[in-house]
């Protein structure tokens, strides 16, 4: 085969891997709303035909064209370090082993030319349908199961029972899906719209109100900011304050009137009050309790790092001595990306992460 012939070969295996991974990336997307564990293999479909895409394109100039994205690997040297600072090898060989993986990704699409526009475009809607599917499929199971069963699912855990996926995430995907639907609603230019802004706007309450069922509190307080940003924006638009006013002022009395006669509702945000209870569904609480067991930690272990493999055993004798029996029954880590860096790999290795994620 000619040298010409060669390269129109590897031309085409690059387009055509480089269309594998893009839709494998769109695949796992549809699958995230619904399962933490489905995403997985289109995930790793992504990025082996990244890879294959990258070896057989223009490899070096999109190195070049993407070196923030090569600041990642900054990341692999605080956790290079924390494994060899760890006194239990094989613990923190596990943790390496996962945040490699994880990381791994951001190199493989930096081997690859950006996304253009249209193709980021397709992929963040492709995201906001399958969690507008997701929130559709749950309404109409918990139906169901009332219907036929009797049985009222439509609060909380029952009203997502049939995914693995905690609440608390699932109101993340929705806050997010409502901050691209109202981006897309104020669009200047209506051809490049999603939907017509009256089905955007009864999409964005369709899922509000599913938060509200859900009662997922942080993400509920998430989409009530959102929407007073879309508010705002709209007057500063229009001009048209008074309707806006009166919107909040409706979707706020309506907020607060479920929370009051929903005893679901009202339970998952009274228990914010019992500041001695840290149980499971207490999660403000449970995290105060983690970040005073790592206050504790980090005078001793925030300079030079406890290593990976150690980290999580010291945290554990914390939060025994402390009283934090949650804490010690589910391993609870820093839940904080910022301390548990600090406390695995020290100020050297925070400093190296706040790098990577602020350039």
């Amino acid at each position: 085969m000619s040298v010409s012939g060669w390269r129109q070969l590897v031309g085409i295996f690059h387009q055509y891997t480089r269309l594998a991974w893009i839709s494998f990336l769109g695949a796992t997307l549809l699958c995230l709303p619904f399962h933490k564990i489905f995403p997985v293999f289109p995930l790793l479909l992504t990025g082996l035909f990244a890879l294959l895409s990258g070896l057989s394109g223009p490899c070096i100039r999109s190195f070049q064209e993407n070196k923030r994205m090569l600041l990642g690997l900054l990341l692999y040297i605080p956790a290079l370090y924390a494994w060899y600072i760890s006194p239990d090898k094989n613990l923190a060989k596990t943790d390496l082993q996962v945040k490699f993986s994880l990381w791994i990704f951001p190199v493989l699409l930096a081997m690859n030319p950006r996304l253009s526009a249209k193709q980021i475009n397709r992929l963040l809607q492709a995201f906001a349908s399958a969690t507008v599917l997701f929130v559709l499929t749950s309404l109409v199971y918990a139906t169901w199961q009332y219907l036929h069963q009797g049985y009222d699912a439509f609060s909380y855990k029952k009203l997502v029972a049939f995914t693995i996926i905690h609440p608390s995430y699932i109101g993340m995907f929705i806050d997010m899906t409502i901050a691209l639907l109202l981006l897309d609603m104020f669009q200047p230019i209506h051809d490049r719209r999603w939907l017509p802004r009256k089905w955007t706007l009864v999409i964005v309450l369709l899922l509000f109100v599913f938060l509200i069922l859900l009662t997922a509190k942080n993400a509920m307080l998430l989409g009530m900011l959102l929407l007073v940003i879309a508010l705002f924006n709209y007057v500063r638009t229009t001009g048209k304050w008074k309707q806006a006013a009166l919107a909040s002022l409706i979707l706020c009395s309506l907020l607060s009137l479920f929370i009051a006669f929903n005893p679901t509702a009202r339970e998952r945000f009274t228990i914010l009050l019992r500041y001695n209870d840290v149980s499971y569904e207490n999660s403000v609480n449970s995290r105060a309790e983690t970040w005073k067991a790592v206050s504790q930690l980090i005078p001793q272990y925030g300079w030079k790092g406890a290593g990976s493999g150690e980290l999580q055993g010291l945290l554990d004798r914390q939060y025994e001595q402390n009283g934090f029996d949650l804490g010690v029954k589910e391993h609870h880590n820093a839940h904080n990306q910022y301390f548990q860096t600090l406390l695995e790999s020290g100020i050297g290795g925070l400093l190296l992460y706040l790098l990577c994620f602020g350039t």
